[in-house]
């Protein structure tokens, strides 16, 4: 957002909530949040795991001071869940996380289109417990008035219209 925000960037990906108020924003998908564990690890047998399965474990997430709502996400689930999760290490970006995680350092809590990142040793685990959606958007500045950041929005809410979520807690 930071780079929408100064102008350095016209759009950008981003999932909702978005805060700041001079950011727009159209809704592209809804993401299913997953467990991302090591390949060995106990839980990891199970074809779908409960949340609170996870509870106790040491997890790898974003760091607090980011703002993520992957972050954010985690830690509602897990208080719904009855649990505040250990966070043993931070990391910067997904790859990082999911490279710790494939390490044994931990587990996380991530989104569904992450997925696509296969390393040894690492697996992905469903929830079996409801758990929110959270929703993807193309985020821009609403101040910016270039005419082909106009045109690109107008094509993506042609091409991309807002699904419907599924009736699970979704988090905005």
């Amino acid at each position: 957002m930071n780079q929408i925000l100064s102008g350095s960037l016209d759009m950008g990906l981003a999932r909702l909530p978005v805060r700041d108020p001079s950011i727009d924003w159209h809704i592209i998908d809804f993401e299913t949040l997953v467990a991302a564990l090591p390949e060995d690890h106990p839980l990891a047998a199970k074809p779908e795991l409960e949340v609170a399965d996870l509870a106790g474990e040491p997890f790898v997430t974003f760091p607090g001071t980011q703002g993520s709502t992957v972050r954010d996400a985690t830690a509602l689930i897990a208080l719904q869940a009855g649990f505040s999760p250990r966070i043993v290490q931070e990391a910067p970006d997904s790859y990082t996380i999911l490279s710790l995680v494939a390490a044994g350092v931990g587990i996380t809590v991530t989104v569904s289109s992450v997925q696509h990142i296969q390393m040894p040793g690492l697996c992905y685990r469903a929830f079996s417990t409801p758990v929110p959606k959270m929703a993807a958007v193309l985020a821009w500045h609403k101040k910016n008035t270039d005419p082909a950041l106009h045109a690109v929005v107008a094509i993506a809410q042609e091409l991309l219209p807002t699904p419907e979520p599924e009736p699970v807690l979704l988090i905005r």
